[in-house]
């Protein structure tokens, strides 16, 4: 078989696939390069389709979407931002970019495939803004009526932004703390723009004074930009605020008060930011005033409506205005019936012996006067035609006078007590007046109980009484004021019928005292305590008892009158010693026996001994007596002090050194007298008792119981027989009688 042909045949075949595979190959690399497909915030990228991004804010640029064909693989990204920026990645990853400036973008993509080919395609963003210029009005005046408005200046960038066809939105927004108040929409036109606000509210209202932000919000797309904030300061104007009630008479100051005017952008107290008070007064005189003051004052010399105007002015310059009517009237008189009293209530003894507690309280309305007649000198009484009193509690309780503008009554309470004076003027129809003031009628009464105990105490050093006097002040709203002034009188009359005469009453010793002065006025015995009822008396060195007379003085501050009270009826009485206590001090026999012969141990008289006397209550605690003049334990003739009467100690110790003294002169007298040489005997010795005989009849009759001469005088009191003489025996038979007495006591001791 020739083969020839069929190669030929089989040559031309594998030569048409050959060509056919490389015209594959060569459509394959021609026809199937990478393929760009960009999304800018999600969004594909076409011819018509704008991305719209605020200035500085971030869009994410997307590639993953674009792909390579044939096997083949995209080896880099590469982002063109039409800023001057690119950012180039070998992965499909989105990146974020921002454009600083507004203005339209032509952002484009071209990636590159593994064998090197390359696609491109773009998007359009418009970044944009929007600016408050620092040219708009940063503060508006409101008044009631609106007043004035603030110029908002703005633009919205870029300019080349079409409005017909760009979705680009403009909203003014004025805001307070974070709320909003207003919201106004405006032109997308671009360029510098202008719109106003005028203080009012989303409802129409007008805002208070404060300080409130606006800002621009422009919206493109899903995006929002907020421009920078700009400061409005709304200034509300002054109040001005004339005070009601005011009451204006004909030929009377009247006073205006503006003090209810204020600024509301410094707050609402009384004239808070106000510089100005501006006041106009129809037919007054001075007729306009202007003060830093809210108040002013004018006289009216006619009556009728008159107009008072009043304009204010703020730290701002802002003024507002007021107007107010007013009625000018005749004025009513003016009564002054004087300033309140204060008086005391004493009682006095009249020169008939009566007793009386009054106070009579004088009163002056002289002051009175009716203004309508103010200055004219030849009205009589200043235009007054009648003076009409009343006086509760008073007597009288009324009093009325057409001449006389002065009247009295008296007051036996105490007490506030109300006066009233109501005085007439001589217009036509007449006016009244009537002014009210107040008496207060105050009294001090000493409340101590005359029965209160006050002894002496029988402490070795006898002190006075701790005893507090009462004194009640009425009314007692006066006690803060009132200083009370003590003081306190001791009498001592201590006295004895005579024996032979009951008729007859022997005055034996009188003293009286005052107390150590400590008043601020240097009046001898006061004791002053202010603020308290209550007082103690301050004794000093005063041991003394019997009668006490209490006086006090209630003296109210700035008052010029006194209340005063005394008190009869109290007693200090003596205490006496115990007989322990007595005999810690007489430690011998015979000065036992003359203590208890002369006062049975007693210093003061007492209820459990009957002393023979009608008078024994009235002479419980006074000094035990004994004629001539003894007192107390030892009845010294006379008492060598006061303290020997109510001090027991004293008067013990004195009439032991006493008892001693008249001894040693007993012994004296004897040893002159009676020489052992001559009468064959020592009464020293033999005889001491003799000694203390001629003591005792010494101590008791300041007198010898022995003569000097004649054989008499060896015999004792004791001695004596019915048949004796006295020259024989004694010359002193009352001393020879009280010493056979306590003979008897130092042989049988009763105590």
């Amino acid at each position: 078989m020739n083969m020839r042909p069929l190669n030929r045949l089989r040559f031309l075949c594998v030569s048409m696939l050959t060509l056919f595979v490389i015209g594959l190959d060569f459509a394959w690399a021609v026809g199937l390069s990478p393929v760009s497909r960009p999304r800018i915030d999600g969004a594909f990228c076409g011819q018509y389709v704008m991305h719209y991004a605020p200035v500085g804010t971030y869009l994410s640029f997307d590639p993953s979407n674009s792909y390579a064909q044939c096997g083949k693989s995209i080896v880099d990204y590469t982002w063109n931002f039409d800023d001057g920026n690119t950012q180039s990645s070998g992965y499909p990853y989105p990146v974020l970019h921002s454009y600083s400036s507004p203005g339209l973008y032509v952002p484009t993509l071209t990636v590159t495939d593994s064998e090197g080919f390359t696609d491109t395609s773009q998007g359009y963003v418009t970044a944009f803004k929007g600016e408050i210029l620092a040219t708009s009005d940063s503060q508006i005046n409101l008044q009631d009526t609106g007043g004035t408005t603030a110029t908002i200046r703005y633009k919205v960038l870029p300019t080349n932004i079409n409005p017909a066809f760009s979705p680009v939105s403009v909203t003014l927004k004025i805001k307070q703390g974070g709320t909003e108040i207003r919201s106004i929409s405006l032109s997308r036109l671009t360029g510098d723009q202008q719109t106003t606000w005028d203080g009012r509210d989303n409802s129409g209202g007008l805002v208070s004074g404060g300080i409130y932000v606006a800002t621009l919000e422009v919206v493109g797309g899903t995006n929002t930009y907020f421009s920078n904030a700009h400061q409005i300061s709304v200034l509300t104007p002054p109040v001005a605020h004339i005070r009601d009630g005011i009451v204006a008479y004909l030929n009377t100051l009247v006073a205006f008060d503006g003090s209810g005017s204020h600024d509301p952008d410094d707050g609402t107290g009384p004239g808070l930011g106000i510089t100005t008070w501006s006041w106009s007064f129809t037919g007054g005189t001075p007729e306009s005033v202007t003060t830093t003051t809210s108040g002013a004052s004018t006289t009216y010399s006619t009556v009728g409506e008159k107009e008072v105007a009043l304009t204010v002015t703020d730290n701002e310059g802002e003024t507002n205005s007021t107007t107010r009517t007013i009625s000018v009237t005749p004025a009513p008189p003016v009564a002054d019936a004087g300033e309140n009293q204060t008086v005391a209530l004493n009682t006095t003894v009249g020169d008939n012996g009566v007793t009386t507690t009054s106070v009579t309280v004088n009163f002056d309305g002289s002051g009175s006067y009716d203004p309508d007649d103010s200055g004219d000198s030849t009205v009589l009484n200043k235009g007054i035609t009648k003076w009409k009193w009343g006086f509760t509690d008073g007597n009288p309780t009324n009093v009325t006078s057409e001449t006389d503008a002065t009247a009295s009554t008296t007051y036996t309470t105490t007490g506030q007590k109300t006066v009233t004076l109501t005085v007439t003027d001589n217009d036509t129809p007449a006016l009244e007046t009537t002014v009210t003031l107040t008496v207060t009628v105050f009294s001090v009464n000493i409340s101590t109980s005359t029965d209160i105990a006050m002894n002496i105490t029988n402490a070795a050093a006898p002190a006075m009484p701790n005893v507090t006097f009462h004194a009640d002040i009425e009314p007692e709203t006066l006690l803060s004021q009132t200083t009370f002034r003590w003081r306190l009188e001791t009498s001592f009359k201590q006295h004895r019928r005579d024996p032979n005469d009951q008729t007859n009453i022997i005055l034996a010793r009188n003293y009286a005292h005052r107390l150590p002065s400590t008043g601020t006025d240097e009046a001898p015995g006061t004791q002053d305590i202010v603020a308290n009822e209550d007082w103690t008396p301050d004794w000093g060195n005063l041991l003394t008892g019997g009668d006490v007379h209490v006086y006090v003085t209630a003296a109210v501050a700035d008052v010029s009158t006194e209340a005063e009270d005394d008190q009869d009826g109290y007693v200090i009485r003596g205490t006496n010693p115990t007989r322990a206590q007595i005999l810690a001090i007489a430690d011998d026999v015979e000065e036992r026996a003359v203590f208890w012969q002369e006062s049975s141990f007693r210093q003061f008289y007492t209820q459990d001994r009957d002393m023979g006397d009608d008078r024994l209550d009235e002479r419980r605690g006074m000094p035990v007596f004994g004629l001539p003049d003894g007192w107390g334990l030892m009845q010294r003739d006379p008492p060598p002090s006061e303290a020997y009467l109510w001090n027991w100690n004293t008067n013990l110790t004195a009439g032991v050194d006493y008892l001693n003294l008249m001894h040693t002169n007993a012994q004296n007298y004897l040893n002159r007298h009676y020489d052992s040489a001559v009468w064959n005997w020592n009464p020293h010795t033999e005889h001491p008792e003799w000694v203390w005989d001629e003591a005792f009849s010494r101590y008791n009759t300041g007198r010898p119981i022995f003569s000097p001469n004649g054989n008499g005088g060896r015999k004792h009191c004791e001695d004596q027989t019915p048949d004796s003489t006295e020259g024989d025996i004694f010359i002193n038979a009352a001393g020879c009688a009280y010493a056979d007495r306590i003979r008897a006591h130092i042989n049988n001791p009763p105590w």
